[in-house]
């Protein structure tokens, strides 16, 4: 799966990969260091340390799958956009 696109924002940092899935990290959150991704109405809350899935609602088993290993190919990445957001000062 491939990005495609980022936007640095107001509310946080937004990969996009494909049309439909967002991952999300968010300003300004609690810790442990985590990503919400979403996709037509579904939500999943990934630890970025761990890569459990800590909440999910309308994600299928198989999509959950891709989505943990898009995050685990690039946890560098998301966990400098985490550091880059709680830092901000907006």
């Amino acid at each position: 799966m491939y990005i495609h696109f980022v936007h640095t924002g107001f509310v946080g940092t937004k990969f996009w990969l494909g049309q439909h899935l967002k991952i999300e990290v968010r300003n300004r959150e609690h810790n442990p260091p985590h990503v919400h991704a979403m996709a037509k109405g579904a939500e999943a809350v990934i630890n970025l340390l761990t890569l459990e899935v800590e909440h999910h609602d309308g994600f299928n088993k198989a999509t959950l799958k891709l989505i943990v290993e898009w995050i685990t190919e690039n946890r560098k990445i998301l966990l400098e956009a985490w550091n880059y957001e709680q830092d901000r000062e907006d």
